[in-house]
C-alpha cells in the first residue's frame, strides 16, 4: 500500500520524474521511496528512507474532532502519524536536496544518498529530516532570519 505522493522534474532538455511515496502495508509505515524514472529503459532507480513508526505516531487521536467527508477515506497512515505535517512542510524538498544526481548533458541517473560520507540506496529517514535539516531549508528557501541566533 502506497500513500502520499509527490512528483518533481529535473533536468534541462527533457524532464525526468523525480517521485516520493510514503510505502506501508495494512496502516502501518515502513519507509519512503524516492526514484527517478529512466526515460530510456523504461525504469526506476530509486532509495529508500527506512524510519522507526512508533517515532512518528500520534499520541492522541484527534479525528473524532475532525470533520469528514461522506464518502472520503482517510489512509491510516496519514491519520495516525505525523508524515503529512512534517513531509507536505519541507520534507519532501529536504529529501530531494539530499539526493546524488549525475546529471550528464543528455541523461540524469540517480546515483544514491549521502549517508556517513559515501553514497547509498538507503538511510534512516531521521538522518536527512530532522530540525537542523529544516532550519538550514528554511533559511535558504525562504530567507527568513527567524531562525538566527
Amino acid at each position: 500500500m502506497t500513500s502520499e505522493c509527490l512528483f518533481y522534474f529535473i533536468g534541462h532538455n527533457y524532464k525526468y520524474p523525480i517521485t516520493s511515496v510514503l510505502v506501508g502495508v495494512r496502516g502501518t509505515p515502513f519507509g519512503i521511496r524516492t526514484s527517478l524514472f529512466d526515460v530510456e529503459k523504461c525504469t526506476e532507480k530509486g532509495v529508500f528512507f527506512f524510519f522507526n513508526p512508533q517515532l512518528w505516531k500520534r499520541k492522541e487521536d484527534f479525528s473524532q474532532f475532525k470533520k469528514k467527508k461522506k464518502w472520503t477515506v482517510i489512509s491510516p497512515m496519514i491519520e495516525k502519524y505525523h508524515f503529512d505535517g512534517v513531509l507536505q512542510r519541507g520534507g519532501y524538498n529536504i529529501i530531494n536536496r539530499q539526493l546524488i544526481l549525475d546529471e550528464r548533458s543528455h541523461k540524469i541517473e540517480l546515483k544514491g544518498v549521502e549517508s556517513l560520507k559515501c553514497i547509498a540506496r538507503s538511510d534512516l529517514l531521521e538522518n536527512i529530516v530532522n530540525t537542523e535539516s529544516f532550519v538550514k531549508y528554511y533559511k535558504e528557501t525562504k530567507g527568513s532570519d527567524l531562525f538566527d541566533i
